[in-house]
């Protein structure tokens, strides 16, 4: 689990959807009671569920995972500190709305005019680059 503020997201991998949304579950359950303890609750309608994954069968299964008995949604492009991430890995969402704001008017330029995806691939490994 990472945090920041009042915002938590909880990360886990594995090869199996089924497995990974089960230690998801147990983990929000044992959440959910340490909140309780403190008099704090989850709020799973403000909570999203995202998978990413390459394999584009899979980016779209509904996940099942859930807090308290409540479903939390699936969205596949989430919006985490202000990054939109979408379940294939690609940063094409995140590139457009970047692009449409005024401050990136001449970014937006410069994709226009080059028919090739290379400055958005040039963009994508500069979002993504190992910090190491």
């Amino acid at each position: 689990m990472t945090s920041y503020a009042d915002d938590c997201t909880i990360l886990t991998s594995g090869n199996g959807i089924d497995g990974m949304c089960s230690k998801v579950n147990s983990y929000l359950s044992d959440l959910s009671r340490f909140f309780s303890a403190r008099s704090l609750t989850l709020s799973p309608t403000k909570s999203t569920a995202t998978i990413f994954t390459n394999w584009t069968k899979e980016y779209r299964l509904d996940l099942n995972i859930s807090v308290d008995g409540t479903k939390i949604p699936n969205v596949n492009n989430p919006k985490i500190l202000g990054v939109t991430l979408d379940s294939l890995c690609s940063f094409t969402p995140h590139t457009t709305v970047i692009t449409m704001q005024p401050q990136y008017g001449r970014l937006d330029v410069v994709l226009r005019r080059r028919r090739s995806s290379r400055p958005v691939r040039t963009l994508h490994s500069g979002l993504s680059r190992d910090a190491s």
